[in-house]
């Protein structure tokens, strides 16, 4: 859930504010790692308290109805049964996510009225929810499915929330598909067990782990950079070290941070993972050039034994 793909993604970003920020010093990025960290969780949860909430309303406006505070409802159907879907029902009630929800008080992000009846009314009007309501008792596949629709066409498509989540997480925009990824990945974990029970799905994180591992990433990139630089400039063939996108530069450094003083990552995980972000963040031309660099670079390094991993399998 918090994977080491966004650590190093969030090392990547105080890394490059070093480069362009004189002003920025070691110590100040290691600080807003940790911070930008915890806020894409942070992030993740609100999304999460907003998908519970929206689905709550149904009650709501059931009770609306029934009061007749609606009129011409005669031919509606409500679907109350949203309310026993699985995953609902779970962040309704697991005890776990209700306490991360009061650790980093949620629901106090959420200050403008009527939004969760904002976001109820905009589901109403997808096809999906009338085919829900047409469902009495809903299969596992079903359930499964509205879920999908409420995050997918609703819940983030909504300029409000957008907004309401931009005042709060400066780094919104880089972490957007990131908390989708993390929002998909949690509910798609729950469907595919048959317990119906969160607590296995929710990450239990380790933070002291994560930021010494982020922070190691940033301090010996940061200290190798000159000579980093100095081992890629030969490799560069009729390029010039100045004429290199930054972003391009910084992640074929930060590979070679990790094929050099980090031991216990495996030489694959690296190179993997680092062509994995540049898909992210540099063109499909830059991605060429960084494999070719990187290509270069690794076939020396083997070469010169200068690749030195803690275990078996580490290297190849």
């Amino acid at each position: 859930m918090i994977s080491r793909r966004l650590v190093r993604i969030k090392a990547m970003q105080q890394l490059y504010s070093l480069e362009l920020n004189a002003g920025l010093t070691l110590q100040g990025a290691k600080t807003n790692f940790n911070g930008n960290l915890e806020n894409t969780f942070e992030a993740f949860l609100l999304m999460l308290y907003c998908l519970r909430e929206t689905a709550n309303y149904v009650a709501t406006y059931e009770q609306i109805i029934a009061n007749k505070l609606v009129k011409d409802t005669r031919q509606e159907q409500i679907p109350i049964h949203l309310l026993q879907n699985r995953f609902i029902e779970q962040l309704n009630e697991n005890e776990r996510f209700n306490i991360l929800l009061k650790q980093y008080n949620i629901p106090s992000y959420i200050e403008e009225a009527n939004l969760f009846r904002e976001l109820f009314h905009k589901f109403k009007e997808i096809p999906a929810y009338s085919e829900y309501s047409q469902h009495p008792a809903p299969e596992f596949k079903q359930q499964k499915n509205i879920i999908g629709r409420l995050i997918e066409e609703v819940i983030l498509p909504s300029e409000r929330l957008d907004a309401i989540i931009e005042d709060h997480f400066v780094s919104w925009d880089d972490d957007y598909y990131i908390v989708l990824n993390m929002v998909r990945g949690l509910y798609f974990d729950f469907f595919k067990r048959n317990d119906g029970d969160l607590d296995y799905c929710i990450p239990r994180i380790n933070w002291k782990e994560l930021n010494t591992y982020g922070h190691d990433l940033i301090v010996q990139c940061y200290s190798h950079r000159q000579k980093h630089k100095e081992m890629i400039e030969p490799r560069l063939l009729n390029w010039d070290m100045e004429r290199v996108n930054m972003m391009d530069l910084l992640l074929v450094r930060m590979t070679l941070t990790e094929l050099l003083h980090f031991p216990n990552i495996p030489v694959k995980v690296s190179l993997n993972e680092y062509v994995e972000v540049s898909k992210i963040y540099s063109s499909p031309r830059s991605r060429e050039f960084i494999n070719g660099i990187l290509d270069r670079l690794m076939k020396e390094l083997k070469n010169d034994n200068k690749i030195q991993k803690a275990g078996r399998g580490l290297v190849e």
